[in-house]
């Protein structure tokens, strides 16, 4: 199974039905996640897609420098870690889909977007089984440009246990 969907539609519509299969793919593939491009091409200026993530899903921290990214909670709750350079988390955002209250931990209000407009260390926490996203983030795609926290592990275990460290700090 693909966990990254494009189109080639003058007019594209995303409803329930992309939505579904987002999660379904995303709990089936090996990085707990899948994508549905909404740009046509990896060349474009905006790069805008809609994401769904598995619960136990990890995302490595990292930065993308000279670029912004949104991200807008269309299902679920997550968690945003700013770190330093050393790996300190400076900044925690915890949204929400809209609507919705984060509850025990997170507290009772939430934002549902936020945009980080400098290319710091960061990390996407998912803190629901079902957590579907809408990001949105400067072009062309280049995934040579994504930069990796040298404090962030890149294996599974040892990342899990430096998140879950990450998210009981207080910034």
């Amino acid at each position: 199974m693909p966990s990254v969907f494009t189109h080639h539609q003058e007019v594209f519509a995303v409803g329930p039905d992309w939505l579904d299969r987002l999660r379904q793919e995303a709990a089936a593939a090996p990085l707990g996640r899948a994508r549905l491009c909404l740009h046509r091409r990896a060349e474009e200026a905006i790069q805008e897609m809609v994401i769904a993530f598995r619960g136990d899903s990890l995302v490595r921290p990292h930065r993308h420098r000279g670029r912004s990214e949104s991200l807008h909670v269309v299902r679920g709750k997550l968690a945003v870690l700013i770190f330093d350079e050393a790996g300190r988390v400076t900044q925690r955002v915890n949204l929400a889909a809209l609507g919705e209250k984060c509850g025990t931990g997170m507290g009772m209000a939430a934002a549902w977007m936020y945009r980080l407009s400098e290319g710091l260390w960061h990390t996407v926490v998912p803190r629901s089984e079902d957590l579907v996203v809408h990001e949105v983030t400067q072009g062309p795609f280049d995934p040579a440009e994504q930069e990796f926290a040298p404090f962030g592990p890149a294996e599974d275990g040892a990342l899990r246990k430096f998140i879950e460290q990450a998210l009981n700090e207080r910034p």
